[in-house]
């Protein structure tokens, strides 16, 4: 009486299925009872969960899956939840593919156009043995949350002839037949190999549950004879083969006006341990997974990921990827042929690996939240060359507010997953490496050359408040790290790189120019325009406070404060300064803007007004307002503290240079007074020749020891002493 029951609620919804003769959305030769006699899956699924669970109420979707299901009061097709599953959910709920990949919509409608998989393995034999159409049936089904109903599915059966009638032979002799019988992808959902992943996981299926045993499966290839062998090919790249001396047969589909069909016996023999195109221990997909299809693996430059099966073997094939979502926050990538990533020694990334055990499990951490634990690991970026003019005509910066922006880290390390310039291969770093996704293409992008200059823009957010500056304005002002010469700081300047990481080109070199080099082109730009020798001076030096991170107290006393606040964050690297103790002008230069919400003085009344703790027209001297603390900041104290005979104005450059804010886009005009708006063209005349100055160089050969020796004792050392710096100085 319930099975017939079961069988009226699925007469009452039946859906036939289309044929499908795409590769990757195959179909065997039982398409036309397929078309005539397939019956609903979710009908099917109803009625077998209202049948072990008669007094179970419904329970309402998980937020990531279909609306279209919950406006029409269906179950998304998940394993239902237990008592343990809900009060998880109840708790702060992990991130998933949803928040990853931008899934769903927010108005409420049914976007068609987003959506992610699920998937769910039935033994229909078992649950239901009137709806099975063959012994021992099984099927793997495929839901998309934009709609109800099937997607995919594959239909397979398989019989033991040990069970029937035993033999002596031993268990690893024994083998065990079984039949695919339907693979069909619709329309909507093919060109993402699922016909594929279908295929796979059904062998899958097999293996677990004839385990160590041998296994022959046979199916019929069916295609129409103008597609030229290419459901053929399809099953051969899956590991089958054509039946030895097997009679292909031609048919006549009359649903679809009469176009000829060829049927071809094929077969895959599964054996334990074996090493065939479908693996044998590959990530499996549950009920308790959902996925996506992932278009493709980029680099900044727009260039394929490279990814091979092993470290030797350097063919860049073209893998179908999919991203998988346990549900509790963890990630796993996998090929839709069952590959999956795993890490090498030396920290490659690679397709493949012998077992499932191995393969890379990561979390996704969103990088514009107010999470500042998601950066551990800080590099020195590109200085405040770019404010927004240049930031918007650098072809490598392409992010867009829209855009969603993650760190991948395998749980429990500090490691992230990021790619090698020069190999476009994935690796594992302890340096976090931005990756963009975006909902509309489903690539993922590694921004691993813009990373390291967003991070350290968002610490420079996150760290730069009133109380800071004013803790390390108490531990550097008073001069007591080192007695260094300017001619000191220049070698020291050797050994600094110019740019920590490329952000223009496709140099692949880890080394770049040198901070010396720079100071001595810069210097040499404005001393051949002509400008005066205060002007020479300032060029030579503006940048010189990025050395105090390589004096050796100066690094203890930095690295005792970041421990302090948990951070590593090198406040010597020139950012984009700003004015602390008052709001950021609206409008002002956008480079990184988006992470102003992490600044904790910009949610205290004190400090989040236009004038904050300033008084109007105050003036922006160091007497009255408090900058952004940085390696100007720092050296424009020091030269004042050594009794530096600079005219005011050269003074007031090198603090001010980095304030694109103020001198570009003249903001904090409710501050400024009289003089300094009439030294702000200069300021600002200063900076863009010293950018024009900073691109010429990029070219220029490097500059070595002996050709700075020169340039010292010829020209600097007397312009040096001239404002009275030529000896030792306080550090």
């Amino acid at each position: 009486m319930e099975d017939e029951r079961i069988r009226r609620e699925i007469g009452a919804t039946a859906d036939g299925v289309s044929r499908a003769v795409a590769v990757g959305t195959t179909t065997s030769s039982s398409c036309r009872e397929n078309h005539n006699n397939e019956r609903s899956e979710h009908a099917y699924a109803c009625a077998c969960a209202k049948r072990t669970s008669p007094t179970s109420s419904p329970k309402r979707p998980r937020a990531d899956m279909a609306k279209g299901q919950q406006q029409q009061g269906r179950e998304p097709h998940k394993i239902l939840c237990t008592g343990t599953d809900m009060q998880r959910e109840s708790l702060e709920k992990p991130i998933g593919l949803a928040e990853v990949l931008g899934v769903g919509c927010s108005s409420g409608t049914v976007d068609l156009d987003t959506f992610i998989f699920t998937y769910r393995l039935e033994h229909r034999s078992a649950v239901s043995p009137s709806l099975a159409m063959h012994p021992g049936e099984e099927r793997i089904l495929i839901f998309a949350s934009n709609r109800p109903g099937v997607v995919a599915k594959i239909v397979f059966s398989s019989s033991d002839p040990a069970a029937v009638a035993p033999v002596a032979a031993s268990v690893g002799e024994i083998e065990v037949e079984a039949k695919i019988h339907v693979v069909d992808v619709k329309e909507a959902h093919r060109g993402q190999d699922l016909g594929g992943l279908l295929f796979v996981e059904a062998m899958q299926a097999l293996r677990r549950r004839y385990s160590g045993r041998i296994i022959r499966c046979q199916l019929d290839a069916e295609e129409d004879v103008s597609r030229h062998n290419r459901l053929i090919i399809f099953y051969k790249r899956l590991g089958c083969s054509v039946k030895p001396n097997a009679k292909v047969q031609y048919l006549n589909n009359m649903h679809n006006d009469g176009e000829a069909y060829r049927k071809v016996p094929m077969v895959i023999v599964l054996r334990p341990a074996t090493t065939s195109v479908v693996c044998s221990n590959t990530v499996p997909l549950s009920s308790n997974n959902s996925f996506l299809p992932v278009n493709r693996l980029l680099c900044e430059d727009g260039s394929e990921i490279a990814l091979w099966d092993h470290p030797s073997d350097r063919r860049n094939r073209k893998l179908q990827w999919i991203l998988i979502d346990d549900g509790r926050g963890h990630f796993r990538f996998r090929t839709t042929c069952g590959r999956h990533l795993f890490a090498t020694s030396n920290g490659e990334v690679c397709v493949g690996g012998d077992g499932h055990d191995d393969s890379l499990v990561f979390t996704f951490q969103e990088a514009s939240d107010n999470n500042p634990d998601n950066f551990h690991f800080v590099s020195d970026s590109e200085e405040s060359d770019n404010d927004g003019e240049g930031y918007e005509r650098s072809p490598l910066n392409t992010w867009v507010p829209s855009d969603t922006l993650w760190t991948i880290q395998t749980p429990g390390t500090r490691l992230f997953l990021t790619t090698d310039p020069c190999t476009k291969s994935l690796f594992l770093s302890p340096k976090a490496t931005l990756w963009r996704t975006r909902n509309k293409d489903r690539n993922l992008t590694c921004l691993a050359k813009h990373s390291p200059r967003r991070i350290h823009c968002r610490n420079a957010w996150r760290c730069q408040t009133v109380a800071s500056v004013n803790t390390w304005r108490r531990a550097f002002l008073k001069f007591e790290l080192c007695t260094m010469s300017i001619k000191d700081a220049l070698d020291l300047a050797s050994t600094i790189p110019l740019y920590m990481y490329p952000v223009s080109g496709d140099e692949c070199s880890s080394q770049s120019r040198s901070l010396r080099d720079f100071c001595y082109y810069v210097a040499e730009h404005f001393r051949r325009d002509g400008c005066p020798d205060w002007l020479v001076f300032v060029a030579l030096v503006h940048e010189l406070g990025r050395c105090v991170r390589l004096v050796e107290k100066g690094q203890k006393m930095v690295d005792e404060i970041n421990n302090d606040d948990k951070h590593d964050y090198d406040w010597t690297v020139a950012c984009h300064s700003r004015i602390v103790g008052c709001r950021r002008p609206s409008q002002a230069s956008p480079v990184h803007d988006e992470f102003r919400t992490l600044c904790p003085d910009e949610g205290d009344p004190l400090y989040n007004t236009e004038l904050g703790i300033y008084e109007e027209g105050c003036g922006l001297s160091d007497v009255h307002v408090l900058m952004q603390w940085s390696g100007p900041e720092y050296l424009y104290f020091m030269l004042r503290r050594n009794g530096a005979t600079l005219p005011e104005l050269a003074l007031q450059i090198i603090r001010y240079f980095s304030l694109s804010d103020w001198h570009r886009h003249g903001k904090y005009s409710a501050l400024s007074n009289a003089s300094d708006e009439m030294n702000r063209s200069i300021v600002s005349e200063f900076d863009d020749t010293r950018r024009n100055a900073r691109r010429e160089c990029q070219n220029a050969p490097d500059l070595s020891d002996s050709e700075c020796e020169r340039l010292w004792d010829s020209i600097y050392c007397n312009i040096v002493a001239k404002y009275g710096c030529g000896g030792d100085l306080s550090w």
